[in-house]
């Protein structure tokens, strides 16, 4: 919780000093704003991990199979990549390669999926 608003605050006074520098340092609002991003996807990375250190303790205590778990968390950080991605492309003015990411992600992730639908088709046509 308090790095969530270690980031909102750092997100916060970061855009106020882009916002300040834009006009006349375009350049180094660029940088700064570069910066910024990769300090909040190094929080990202360590709230990843914690997440990744649970699940695979819940997985340990449950006897449960792990790749179809596996496969859905494949499936949201390339849904969260994509968003990110395609976000970036937009605010850079490149609606089209937005666009695209926006078309690869949601494909891969159907292909990551499949196992998750292969394992529910499965049960489905036991059960009969």
């Amino acid at each position: 919780m308090e790095n969530l608003f270690r980031v909102a605050g750092l997100a916060l006074i970061g855009c106020f000093l882009i916002l300040l520098l834009k006009k006349d340092l375009p350049v180094y609002s660029f940088l700064l704003g570069c910066g910024i991003a990769g300090v909040i996807l190094v929080y990202l990375i360590t709230i990843l991990e914690e997440a990744r250190r649970e699940v695979t303790t819940w997985l340990s205590d449950w006897s449960v199979d792990g790749t179809l778990v596996l496969c859905l968390f494949k499936v949201c950080l390339t849904s969260m990549v994509t968003r990110i991605a395609s976000e970036l492309c937009r605010d850079a003015g490149q609606g089209s390669l937005a666009y695209l990411t926006e078309l690869f992600g949601t494909l891969s992730a159907l292909i990551m999926a499949l196992p998750v639908f292969r394992s529910l088709l499965k049960t489905v046509v036991g059960l009969f």
